[in-house]
């Protein structure tokens, strides 16, 4: 069977992150804590790998800001914090044109609706909080996504992805979120004594990841993500 190692990493912090809000679709720049953390998977994880000679390399990116900047500067480059997410995309793409850096919209993070940029401080005694810890995350966010059909979209856009392009693509990166990883693991993952685990049991904090061994199957889909190690 074709395999692949893929890089799963998760973006540099945010203001909201660092205060533990839910932050889905508020698109919030790196803070100076998320861009030092970004700017060390330069040597952690990608950095000069994504660009070996001889290898197919593609590069993944959800189309947040704090995603685009974190991919920015694992690949070394530097921004303004007012700058536009396509005009840093295409400087990377002028300066890295050995690597194929996309954007796919359907990584983006879970829309958390009216919980949206709070924290479980904030919403204590929200009884409709309260009914969605109650049910273990499984009930719609109010006026924002279904827990299930979030998943379903990582799931989905990361089968895509792989499908098109799993003919001689040796190594792929993917700079999004802390839900699409945990969605894609829970799905596909296995750690490093082969065991599977639930949804939040794959938690990766901010300016980490995970390297895996992708097994693909005959139709060119994934099989399974073994976790080969931890990018902290």
């Amino acid at each position: 069977m074709k395999a692949m190692t893929v890089d799963m990493i998760r973006h540099g912090q945010t203001p909201g992150n660092a205060l533990k809000r839910y932050i889905g679709r508020t698109d919030e720049p790196l803070s100076e804590a998320g861009q030092a953390q970004a700017g060390l998977l330069a040597s952690k994880a990608p950095g000069v790998r994504l660009q070996r000679a001889g290898e197919k390399c593609l590069l993944v990116v959800s189309p947040m800001l704090r995603c685009v900047q974190t991919a920015a500067l694992m690949l070394g480059d530097h921004f303004s914090q007012d700058e536009p997410e396509g005009q840093i995309l295409g400087r990377l793409r002028e300066a890295h044109r050995l690597l194929d850096i996309r954007i796919c919209e359907d990584l983006r993070e879970c829309d958390f609706g009216t919980f949206e940029g709070k924290n479980y401080k904030e919403l204590s005694g929200d009884p409709l909080y309260q009914q969605g810890i109650d049910s273990g995350g499984t009930l719609p966010f109010p006026e924002g996504e279904d827990p299930s059909g979030f998943r379903e979209r990582c799931c989905s856009a990361f089968s895509r992805i792989i499908k098109e392009n799993s003919n001689g693509t040796a190594y792929l990166c993917m700079v999004a979120h802390g839900g699409t990883i945990m969605s894609l693991m829970e799905r596909w993952g296995r750690d490093e004594t082969g065991e599977k685990h639930e949804y939040y049991q794959w938690h990766t904090r901010n300016g980490c990841g995970l390297r895996v061994r992708l097994t693909l199957k005959e139709n060119g889909l994934p099989d399974v993500m073994d976790v080969l190690e931890r990018i902290e």
